[in-house]
C-alpha cells in the first residue's frame, strides 16, 4: 500500500485565512480561490454553504466573500487534478494507492484545537487520468463524468493535467480532522 499526501484548502499564503475546525472536531473544507478569471465555476464563499449550513464567507476576510473557487480536491465525485510539478508523482500512483489531503485549520470561537495541520480525508484511487493521452472522443466522456473538478471548469487548463478519480465507496471527507502537527513556537 502506497499513500501521497497533499495539502489542500483555502490557506494564508492563498487567501489569507484558513477554514475553521469546531470545539467537537468537525470542520469545514474550504477551497481555495479560482484564480482563472475565465472559470465557469459559480460557487462563491459568499453563496456556498458548508456543511453545517452556514456560508463559508462567515468565516473568512470580507474581501474575498465574492471569490469564486477552486474545488480541487472535490468530494463529490472523488477527483483531484493537478497539472504542475505534482504531475509526475501523480502518475505514478496505481489503483489502490491513497491520495491523503490535509490542511491548515484554525480553531473557531474555542481553544480545544489549535492552529495546525489536520488530515481531512482520502480517496482510494480508482483511476490515472493523463490529459495529454486522451482521444478526443476519451475526452469528452471524462468531462461529462467529472464535470464537478475545478480544472475542467476552466476552458484551457488540460494541457499536461493529470487527474485522480478515487473509488466512490473507498474515499471520503472526514468528519472530524486529524491533527499532523504541532503549533509552531
Amino acid at each position: 500500500m502506497k499513500a501521497m499526501l497533499l495539502r489542500v484548502g483555502i490557506d494564508k499564503g492563498s487567501d489569507n485565512a484558513l477554514a475553521p475546525i469546531f470545539e467537537d472536531g468537525t470542520f469545514e473544507y474550504i477551497p481555495i480561490s479560482e484564480v482563472d478569471p475565465d472559470s465557469r465555476e459559480n460557487r462563491t464563499y459568499k453563496n456556498t454553504l458548508g456543511r453545517n449550513g452556514t456560508p463559508f464567507a462567515h468565516y473568512l476576510p470580507k474581501k474575498i466573500w465574492n471569490r469564486k473557487m477552486h474545488f480541487d480536491p472535490e468530494f463529490e465525485t472523488f477527483t483531484y487534478g493537478d497539472s504542475t510539478s505534482k504531475r509526475n508523482s501523480l502518475l505514478k500512483l496505481e489503483k489502490g494507492y491513497f491520495l491523503v489531503f490535509y490542511a491548515g485549520l484554525t480553531p473557531y470561537k474555542h481553544d480545544k484545537y489549535e492552529e495546525a495541520l489536520y488530515i481531512i480525508g482520502y480517496f482510494t484511487v480508482d483511476n490515472v487520468i493523463d490529459f495529454n493521452q486522451l482521444s478526443k472522443k476519451d475526452l469528452g466522456e471524462i468531462y461529462k463524468l467529472y464535470a464537478n473538478n475545478a480544472h475542467l471548469k476552466r476552458i484551457s487548463d488540460i494541457q499536461d493535467l493529470v487527474m485522480i478519480a478515487g473509488d466512490k465507496k473507498r474515499s471520503k471527507l472526514f468528519e472530524k480532522a486529524i491533527l499532523i502537527s504541532e503549533k509552531e513556537t
